[in-house]
């Protein structure tokens, strides 16, 4: 692109609402793409499915954007993206971080599932750039010749996400000095597998008693009775807190408030595909991660971390073995204390910077109509 040549004008498009992980992500990178400092975001769940599609195209038209990028695979904004690329030329770059056949099979959308699985076929072509989280996805879309594939992953703000005195918080929860085991996420329940997010921690929990470790659950969602019918059932309520939903602008707290972190993905390809946020900033915030190694890139975490095998969609063995790594955790400090190093690890491989670097290398080629 030539020093000369006016800026390309952007409009970014959240398949999802401002305050979603994929709505902080597309506002991150706007502030940060050197190469296009006029740029505009739209949010979904602003206008709802539907008419989100015409405010897109009333935009696209107003604004006659360069590229027209579109985080999240959903119906709303591609299809928004592909009628404003046939009549008005512009670029079109797709982002997404899963695989969404999987996604919507295992919930039994099969009719859903079939149209994604099209579409993507569809968009491999169609599409001027994609942008995957994980570097698995991202070698996976080369070798079906997909053009212009650019990997940035989940990654942290830096300026927000980091280390905060939590003793009140932790007063207040009940806490005190006991070692903090910790889950965020979303509490959703599979009700095929009867898996919640965080049932790895409650199970580990019943098999440390003789050690001063309590559970903080973060998060809510339709799995969250089930946790504590869980908990119930394994006798460890008095071990566990649950906080319900926190805002992410309030998360720094609850983060620091943790020692160790857990990050548990089943092992299938829809883990394969994508990166967790919550991983960056579990780092930026020096708690030990606990990770399953479904994704190679993630070996990093020796330096910082553990990564803790998965089998299978549900791995019945794993709170065992969970429990064996927190024990040695609590009865060896020095190991625990490596989370200190998390954040340089943050700094240097999933600030937002990085990706940022990453991403506007794919809009310029997508610009330029490499």
């Amino acid at each position: 692109m030539n020093p000369e040549t006016p800026a390309p004008r952007l409009l970014f498009f959240a398949n999802s609402s401002r305050n979603s992980t994929d709505g902080r992500r597309v506002r991150e990178f706007r502030q940060r793409l050197r190469c296009a400092p006029e740029s505009e975001v739209l949010y979904r769940d602003d206008h709802g499915k539907l008419r989100s599609i015409a405010v897109l195209l009333r935009r696209a038209r107003k604004l006659r954007p360069a590229l027209i990028y579109i985080e999240l695979f959903a119906y709303s904004g591609l299809l928004g993206g592909i009628l404003a690329k046939l009549c008005w030329g512009s670029r079109l770059g797709v982002g997404n971080g899963d695989e969404v056949f999987s996604a919507h099979w295992r919930t039994g959308h099969y009719v859903r599932a079939v149209l994604s699985v099209l579409l993507e076929r569809f968009l491999r072509r169609y599409a001027d750039l994609w942008v995957v989280w994980s570097p698995f996805y991202h070698h996976w879309l080369l070798k079906r010749r997909v053009r212009n594939v650019v990997c940035a992953p989940g990654a942290v703000n830096l300026d927000q996400i980091k280390p905060v005195n939590a003793a009140g918080l932790r007063q207040r929860l009940g806490l005190g000095q006991d070692v903090v085991v910790g889950v965020i996420g979303s509490l959703q329940y599979s009700r095929e597998l009867d898996m919640v997010y965080g049932w790895d921690l409650i199970e580990a929990l019943s098999r440390l008693r003789d050690l001063p470790i309590k559970g903080l659950i973060v998060g809510d969602g339709p799995g969250l009775p089930r946790l504590r019918d869980m908990a119930r059932e394994h006798d460890v309520e008095d071990r566990l807190v649950f906080v319900g939903r926190v805002d992410h602008s309030a998360l720094n707290e609850y983060y620091s408030a943790m020692d160790i972190g857990l990050v548990t993905f089943s092992d299938d390809l829809d883990a394969r595909f994508t990166w967790t946020a919550k991983l960056p900033e579990l780092l930026a915030c020096n708690v030990f991660p606990i990770v399953t190694p479904v994704e190679r890139s993630r070996r990093f975490l020796h330096r910082c971390g553990h990564l803790l095998p998965f089998t299978g969609l549900k791995d019945r063995t794993y709170p065992e073995r969970l429990a064996k790594v927190v024990r040695e955790l609590v009865e060896d400090p020095s190991q625990l204390a490596r989370r200190l190093h998390g954040r340089e690890i943050a700094c240097g491989l999933m600030s937002f910077e990085v990706a940022s670097r990453h991403l506007e290398r794919g809009v310029r080629r997508a610009v330029a109509g490499c």
